[in-house]
């Protein structure tokens, strides 16, 4: 983490009024498990057509995949879900699906595709140790 991320989770650790009794145990553990709900970070998990059939369905995938293929700026995307190479976390990725929306895919179909590309990223014991102590044990 740069300093400036630990900074911040030192401030979101010491104004969360959950963490203070960890706080003064300096139960990093708990600190990690209070701070981490809703902490997500991109995957790399790749999909391709059959993948947005499974997820969307057939009605909803297959007027998604018939746009995708008429247009010709997305000429390379259309092999790459052939082959199901589609790095669906990619923040490309992510933005095209959404700018997708009303025209070939309900929100709520683009936002469970775009749930692919994403998974939890919780803190660790020693990503909070970092971020409120020094290597000494005093607090930064």
């Amino acid at each position: 983490m740069t300093p400036e991320q630990q900074a911040a989770l030192r401030q979101a650790a010491r104004s969360n009024p959950a963490c203070a009794n960890a706080l003064v145990a300096r139960d990093c553990d708990a600190i990690a498990t209070l701070l981490s709900p809703g902490r997500m970070r991109a995957n790399d998990r790749e999909i391709g057509y059959g993948v947005i059939l499974e997820t969307i369905g057939i009605d909803a995938g297959n007027q998604l995949i018939d746009f995708i293929q008429a247009q010709p700026a997305l000429r390379h995307v259309v092999q790459l879900l052939a082959n199901g190479w589609l790095r669906i976390g990619s923040p490309l990725a992510q933005g095209a699906l959404q700018s997708f929306v009303p025209a070939a895919v309900s929100q709520a179909d683009a936002d469970a595709l775009c749930a692919l590309g994403i998974e939890p990223d919780p803190y660790t014991s020693q990503q909070i140790a970092a971020a409120l102590y020094n290597l000494d044990g005093t607090e930064k």
